[in-house]
């Protein structure tokens, strides 16, 4: 599973600031009615035969248990933040009730782990447990964009709960963030990509961090192109930073691997 690793340094770039979506959070809502709208129609009528009030009745019920729980569960879960849409995953935690975020990062620095819904489900799972174990809110798995579209939110929101879900009641902890910008400003052109960057300092904390005009000066950057894990890029980029911070997330992610193989 594991490939040969690429590791360059990335630069700024000049970009256009445009808007990722063209539509707004009341947007999203005026979509999701739609969808209910749309099976309001197979509610049986009185006027109707016995054979098409069964057949209205079907779907009307399908709509009810499937489609309209689906619809309020996805919602709950997706915030659109000017630039970008932001998949929370919070509704779930894994055995704590109460799970505090860790801070191996600085506030200007980010690990943006690029990935598609493409990619393999196993390398996938293995950078959510990664990230689960690290809980760093500067860490994020980045999608280009909404799967289908960004006018469908439920295949999106369906794909990362497959990835996220370690059982019925149980939930990897791991931030999504579907934001083209940063795709573009970091020049990712294949995935899996992890970009280490630091220097980050926003104008408008609410927009995209990929937005050249919302940046205050030119973050450094690192790429580690390749499906490998996430220790393994973190040893790469370690190599050319010798960032304390670095190290200590690998250390954290080697505690797993060593208590393993204790217990063997």
């Amino acid at each position: 599973m594991r490939i040969t690793a690429f590791i360059g340094l990335i630069t700024g770039m000049a970009l256009i600031a445009v808007p990722v979506f063209s539509f707004a959070p009341e947007e999203i809502e005026k979509r999701l009615k739609d969808i209910k709208k749309e099976y309001q129609k197979y509610i049986p009528k009185e006027n109707t035969d016995e054979r098409m009030k069964k057949e209205a009745q079907k779907s009307y019920k399908e709509y009810q248990d499937k489609v309209k729980p689906e619809v309020e569960k996805w919602k709950g879960k997706m915030k659109y933040d000017g630039e970008k849409l932001v998949i929370d995953n919070d509704s779930k935690p894994k055995k704590e009730e109460n799970i505090t975020p860790r801070e191996f990062l600085n506030k200007d620095e980010r690990v943006y782990i690029f990935v598609s819904s493409s990619m393999p489900k196993t390398t996938l799972k293995n950078y959510a447990i990664s990230m689960d174990k690290l809980r760093d809110p500067n860490i994020s798995m980045v999608l280009r964009g909404c799967i289908g579209g960004c006018e469908k939110l439920l295949p999106t929101g369906q794909f990362i709960q497959s990835i996220l879900a370690q059982s019925k009641d149980e939930e990897l902890i791991a931030e999504f963030i579907i934001d083209p910008n940063l795709y573009r400003y970091y020049g990712i052109k294949r995935v899996p990509a992890i970009v280490y960057a630091s220097n980050i300092s926003l104008l408008d904390l609410e927009s995209s961090e990929g937005i050249q005009d919302n940046l205050k000066g030119t973050p450094n950057a690192f790429a580690v192109y390749g499906d490998v894990s996430l220790e393994y890029a973190f040893e790469k980029i370690y190599e050319k930073t010798s960032n304390p911070r670095i190290l200590s997330m690998i250390q954290e992610l080697r505690k797993g691997w060593f208590n393993s193989k204790t217990k063997q």
